[in-house]
């Protein structure tokens, strides 16, 4: 097993400058930039529901929002910077829809069209609320004919995925007869749809949409949805009959986190393990929030904001979630589902959720393992080093001055793409990591863990506070005491005292 050698070993007599021997694992990621947590997922945003129109109508839901509306909207998504795709439905004016897509292409997004509106609002109630899987074949075939039109409208705005729902689950007042044979029809519907997506990308020369098939609820209560599919154990059996019967590999689920708590596996709701068993299935993830209590007015399928006081998700849940996505290496789009409520600011509801998902990732465990290396701190950073520090912070503090002094500065400009390490978070009161809330509280580890990092050729500097950099400038001089060069020259040092630079 490979190991870190201290970084002072011995202190006398006088050692070479540190030369720590890694993988070929380790190697090859000096070449790459470190990855956080679900960093390289598209995040997406359901403009529909994040922007639902003027004054908090729904016109943008009924493809009808103003064209500056649409504009201005999809701008700030584009501009945000965390936004890497964005769920759309249908636009009915023409000259709008074209502005739109070439917006869209400005931004180079991942898109997705959305058909689930498009169903559920079934304007001029022209297809029965069976939708696809309807038994009769002549109302399953108008609900077929209606997905493919939009289907090459989908194409015709660039999307890579098309989404869409099963129909109202026809209920089990006469057994479980009707439900099979609704779950046929879809299944059969879901087939006619891959093979006509195939059929456009082929003349179009481009590469096949994925089919994706969102998860509801199957209750009959207010604000909620009622849909055969439905249950993720349903749903996963339907996903495997599709791919592994019809081959049709392009097809898959989304699952959205504010449907576990609508979704039932008996008396109780799902849990976030359910997506264990999905995870061979899923296209697209929802992050969303939901109301549980059935006496609340925006009980139901509602995704009010992240911070809504009776919402059902907590950190802790969100939490659980994103760590179990990355625990099964879920590689897809995460999408964000919220809808303003009364006074709220779209762009408020977006930023308290993208806030909430960082903090989330940002809980997960580091594993700090890669292939048979593994990080000793200890080994790497000793005890006797460590009271070596505060000895000398006691005793000769002068020498932090000679050293902040004395040392080599990079010439501004400092250019792009510099790698900082963030080392300030105790000073913010942030000291979890995963389920340990003291993780950087162990002074000696959190030390450790910079410096290893620091040493890097790679990494130009690193933000943190007054205390932390006067630790690292002591074992600098340490390590020049004992025949090594500076690793702070030409290092950017960002303090809260502003006494780097």
């Amino acid at each position: 097993m490979e190991q870190e050698k201290p970084i002072l070993k011995p202190l006398k007599p006088p050692i070479k400058p540190i030369a720590v021997k890694e993988p070929a694992k380790v190697k090859k990621i000096k070449e790459k930039k470190i990855k956080m947590t679900l960093e390289k997922n598209i995040k997406s945003l359901v403009h529909f529901m994040a922007f639902p129109g003027p004054r908090l109508g729904r016109n943008t839901m009924y493809g009808e929002a103003p064209e500056k509306y649409m504009l201005d909207s999809i701008n700030w998504i584009g501009k945000h910077g965390f936004f890497k795709g964005i769920e759309i439905t249908l636009i009915k004016d023409h000259e709008i829809r074209q502005k739109v897509i070439n917006l869209l292409k400005k931004y180079k997004f991942y898109i997705t069209f959305c058909a689930q509106p498009i169903q559920l609002i079934n304007e001029d109630n022209l297809i029965a609320e069976t939708d696809i899987s309807s038994i009769d074949e002549l109302e399953r075939t108008n609900a077929v004919n209606r997905l493919k039109s939009y289907l090459i409208e989908a194409y015709e705005f660039g999307a890579s995925n098309f989404c869409f729902l099963s129909g109202k689950d026809p209920g089990t007042e006469n057994g479980l007869r009707l439900r099979r044979q609704a779950t046929q029809s879809l299944i059969r519907s879901i087939h006619e749809i891959c093979v006509y997506n195939k059929s456009i990308a082929k003349k179009s020369n481009k590469k096949p949409m994925k089919i994706t098939l969102e998860t509801f609820d199957r209750l009959s209560d207010k604000n909620c949805k009622n849909q055969l599919i439905g249950p993720s154990d349903e749903a996963r059996e339907l996903a495997e009959i599709v791919r592994n019967n019809y081959g049709h590999n392009i097809f898959g689920i989304l699952y959205d986190l504010s449907h576990m708590f609508l979704l039932r596996n008996g008396f109780d709701h799902e849990e976030v393990n359910v997506l264990r068993s999905l995870a061979p299935y899923l296209n697209f993830i929802h992050i969303a929030n939901t109301i549980i209590d059935k006496e609340h007015p925006q009980y139901g399928d509602t995704h009010v904001g992240m911070d809504h006081p009776d919402g059902a998700l907590t950190s802790e849940i969100l939490a659980n979630f994103v760590k179990t996505l990355n625990e099964i290496n879920y590689q897809n789009p995460i999408g964000f589902e919220f809808i303003p409520q009364g006074r709220q600011l779209s762009e408020s509801v977006v930023n308290i959720a993208v806030a909430s998902y960082k903090e989330a990732a940002e809980q997960i465990d580091v594993n700090y393992a890669l292939g048979p290396y593994r990080f000793k701190t200890r080994r790497f950073l000793p005890e006797k080093i460590f009271y070596m520090i505060t000895d000398y912070r006691l005793n000769r503090y002068g020498i932090i001055r000679e050293e902040m002094k004395n040392r080599q500065r990079r010439e501004r400009p400092w250019g792009e793409n510099l790698i900082i390490i963030a080392a300030d978070h105790p000073a913010r009161r942030v000291t979890r990591v995963g389920e340990n809330d003291l993780a950087m509280g162990d002074r000696q580890q959190y030390l450790g863990r910079i410096l290893r990092v620091l040493i890097h050729d790679r990494v130009d500097g690193v933000m943190t506070t007054p205390d932390i950099m006067d630790d690292l400038f002591l074992i600098n001089y340490f390590y020049k005491e004992n025949g090594g060069e500076s690793f702070l020259d030409n290092k950017i040092l960002l303090g809260g005292t502003n006494r780097g630079g």
